[in-house]
């Protein structure tokens, strides 16, 4: 059965790659957060999903018509817990198809340090054993307290002087 939107979270159970949500900013218009990946069952916990922050801002809460005919892209992104979205009682409004927009989720590593036990990620998929250049070329994965994509959403979409995310 289709999602029938909008909806609140409850868990990460009826959450599908590609669903968004609106985030309001200070200035009044609005961002757009979006889910990335989802573990397994059994992976995580039932709370958590990987979500991004997308370089959209407008003065009506996004649409799929919006996103799907703009060219936009993934801002930051990170692991976070379903109360990113419902903490300021935002509601999953739609899905996009990230084919079709050319969203891509970036490859990170999962410790900040190579060791033995690094990895090579992509979203909850451990692609494999990360080796010393990885550290160097890829961001540490991160795990978001519930307020950070409204935080970099104020940085990225309302902060004149802040156009693209550090490279």
């Amino acid at each position: 059965m289709a999602n029938q939107y909008p909806f609140s979270p409850k868990s990460n159970a009826k959450l599908e790659i590609g669903q968004f949500w609106a985030i309001k900013l200070s200035n009044g218009q609005y961002g757009c957060g979006i889910i990335l990946d989802i573990p397994s069952k059994g992976d995580r916990t039932t709370k958590s999903c990987f979500v991004g922050l997308l370089d959209w801002a407008g003065i009506e809460k996004p649409t799929q018509f919006d996103l799907e005919n703009k060219q936009i892209k993934l801002l930051e992104q990170g692991d976070a817990h379903i109360k990113t979205i419902t903490m300021k009682n935002e509601l999953i409004i739609g899905k996009i198809d990230l084919k079709k927009t050319n969203i891509v989720l970036q490859f990170e590593v999962n410790s900040a340090y190579y060791g033995p036990s690094s990895w090579l990620i992509n979203g909850y998929t451990f692609i494999r054993k990360s080796i010393r250049e990885d550290h160097e070329i890829f961001k540490t994965n991160t795990t978001w307290g519930y307020d950070v994509i409204n935080i970099l959403a104020e940085k990225y979409l309302v902060d004149k002087n802040i156009s693209s995310p550090p490279q």
